[in-house]
């Protein structure tokens, strides 16, 4: 890079300090400290650790620490191609060129790639320098300087070339500096990506280059999938799309939503895919720096794809109706193809997890579930996964909320009411018998906030509910039970509230109210049992071991929360009716428990408190269904029941 053919005699030196990450270098950074902020502008970090070091790292470039970084010092010769060109983008006389940031790319792989900041006379960044240092780096960066150089201009996150530079050892071009951070959400993405649809004709997915180079990659073992989804999209016409190809967070620079600017565009396309770069700023961003789970990434990106913001990219591109096929395709192209270096295992996880629930629907046989101890953890994994969706919130997806404030300026009428309906139930008990159980009436108030206000506020009512009328209660009659058993119901109580909150906030989300047309119904009896014995097993021990723990407490202590749990668990994994079995046998429960104290005895205190704690996890197991039946992640194709004839499966309405 820096030696001329014919040396000029003239020279400078160049100091850096290297900073290293797992071994491998990283950064080059001024020995001087005179630039070091402006050289770590070309580091977007994205984890907190990752965070926290390029915040100290200035201030260890002022003290003694720096020495623990190895010095690296290069002679730079004036007259060699490269220096010429760094001079020509800095825009400063040679005697001034100050010694670059370096950023290493590529290490690891057969490309080995570099990206420099070139400053100005005042030592602001104005250009960033990407370089090839060998074969495959050099075509790599020309590829991506050709695509750059055909890239439409005045569409926003489109950069442009200021330069370019081709000799027989090194291949660079230049672009300007944006200043900005990372997004930390898809905020915008929308704006960006109907821009750079192509409204000028529809395409078929064969005749993408991405899908070819997919096929081309295919193992055997891979066949099946890539042969469902080619079938599941074969015919569709869609419009074509801007495509990145590394369309992530460090990737991008965010002024505002409406100026964001991409780099690296070294696997772009100028038509490609639509969706996928949305795709892979979701997936990329939950395995490397969230360090979200397979399922936790499921859940966001079933909450992008749910979204009203990408449903309407989607109905513009073409593509509302092969969604699925689509994200599988894409995960098949990572797999296969990209390769990345990072985040491969999550990657082909996440991919085997969705084949899981939408292989049904796409080949009209769903993945088998042998009966077996080997396939117990995954039962169970699956299940307690996709307990854990239910409360998982979005991290990616933008969302505007007001102001929690304003939220209780709007509702105050409702709040008030809520207190008075509050006060109002709590004399029930003190007045008529202590024993009775109206927690299902308290539900009225959260179910309310949950459809008509901020999931914040919902949580907030939810919160004063649980806690707030057995604390009234306590204090209307303190000798019925001792002040840690009504917190310990306040919990109970509150745990099924919120459920409420989080339940009900998906079914205003999603508009679920409606069950989808094409919804296959519950599983044959038999069939579910086979694929599923090991949930329902470990359902069964739980509530051996929350009968265990009633035996240690008193009469006056719920476990109400408790019981909950396997209700939701059953309901997600085989579907209402066997939550509805556990929600009678969880209601029957708890009250004959209870007999051990004689205020519970009299038969039409038992059958009351049957009855309402029985509707309580009824609406949670029905709204839970409701999601079940709407959401990906929940609702898995049962296999074709042999006792009916087959027909036909159909992909897609």
């Amino acid at each position: 890079m820096f030696q001329a053919d014919k040396p000029s005699g003239k020279t400078l030196t160049f100091s850096w300090r290297l900073v290293t990450r797992l071994g491998r270098p990283l950064l080059l950074l001024p020995d001087d400290g005179s630039a070091v902020e402006t050289g770590l502008e070309l580091y977007s970090a994205q984890r907190k650790r990752a965070k926290i070091w390029r915040s100290l790292l200035p201030e260890i470039w002022r003290s003694p620490g720096k020495f623990f970084f190895k010095r690296i010092t290069f002679t730079v010769d004036l007259n060699s191609a490269f220096i010429k060109f760094l001079i020509e983008q800095s825009g400063v006389p040679a005697y001034n060129l100050r010694t670059p940031a370096i950023k290493f790319g590529g290490i690891g792989e057969q490309k080995i790639r570099i990206s420099l900041m070139a400053c100005d006379a005042t030592n602001r960044p104005a250009k960033v320098i990407k370089a090839g240092l060998n074969r495959a780096g050099r075509a790599a960066t020309e590829r991506e300087a050709d695509l750059l150089d055909q890239l439409p201009a005045q569409v926003i996150g489109c950069i442009r070339m200021s330069g370019r530079l081709a000799t027989e050892t090194i291949s660079a071009f230049a672009t300007p500096f944006f200043p900005g951070e990372s997004p930390v959400n898809d905020a915008g993405l929308e704006l960006l990506f109907r821009s750079w649809l192509n409204e000028d004709g529809t395409m078929t997915m064969d005749d993408f280059e991405s899908l070819t180079e997919l096929q081309s990659h295919i193992p055997v073992n891979g066949a099946e999938k890539f042969n469902a989804v080619r079938s599941a999209l074969a015919g569709k016409k869609f419009l074509s799309t801007l495509y990145h190809g590394d369309f992530t967070p460090w990737n991008l620079r965010a002024v505002n939503a409406f100026n964001l600017q991409t780099y690296d565009w070294e696997g772009g396309f100028l038509r490609g895919i639509p969706g996928w770069d949305w795709f892979h700023f979701f997936v990329q961003t939950s395995i490397l720096v969230k360090r979200h789970s397979p399922e936790r990434v499921a859940a966001e990106l079933d909450q992008l794809m749910q979204s009203s913001r990408f449903q309407t990219y989607a109905r513009v591109a073409g593509i509302q109706n092969i969604l699925e096929p689509l994200l599988l395709a894409y995960l098949l192209h990572q797999k296969y193809v990209v390769q990345p270096l990072e985040g491969g295992e999550v990657a082909d996880q996440l991919l085997e997890y969705l084949w899981t629930h939408w292989r049904g629907k796409l080949t009209g046989v769903a993945a088998p579930k042998p009966f077996g101890v080997a396939n117990a953890w995954a039962q169970i994994r699956f299940a307690v996964g996709n307990l854990f969706n239910l409360f998982w919130q979005p991290s990616l997806s933008h969302e505007v909320r007001p102001a929690f404030a304003t939220q209780c300026a709007s509702h105050w009428k409702a709040l008030l009411a809520t207190l008075v309906w509050m006060v109002a139930l709590v004399q029930i008990p003190l007045h008529a018998n202590p024993h009775m159980t109206l927690a299902p009436f308290y539900m009225i108030p959260v179910i309310y906030f949950s459809l008509r206000a901020d999931r914040r506020l919902a949580t907030f009512v939810a919160l004063v509910t649980a806690f707030g009328a057995p604390l009234m209660f306590y204090y209307g009659n303190p000798l019925f039970a001792p002040l840690s058993a009504t917190l310990w119901n306040g919990l109970m109580r509150l745990v099924i509230f919120q459920s409420i909150v989080v339940i009900f906030d998906r079914v205003r989300r999603q508009n679920v109210l409606r069950a989808k047309e094409d919804f296959h119904g519950s599983q044959n009896p038999l069939r579910a049992i086979y694929g599923n014995w090991a949930v329902v097993l470990f359902a069964l021990i739980f509530l051996l071991l929350v009968i265990a723990i009633y035996y240690f407490t008193s009469a006056n202590v719920l476990m109400m929360g408790l019981y909950i749990l396997p209700c939701m668990m059953m309901t997600l994994a085989m579907g209402s009716r066997w939550g509805t079995l556990f929600a009678a046998v969880c209601a029957i429960l708890g009250p004959l428990l209870q007999r051990e104290d004689i205020g519970y005895r009299p038969l039409d205190i038992e059958l009351w408190n049957t009855a309402m704690r029985f509707v309580m996890y009824e609406v949670v197991v029905l709204m839970i269904e409701r999601v079940r039946r709407e959401n990906m992640l929940f609702n898995r194709t049962p296999p074709p029941d042999d006792s009916k004839p087959h027909r036909p499966v159909q992909m897609f309405a």
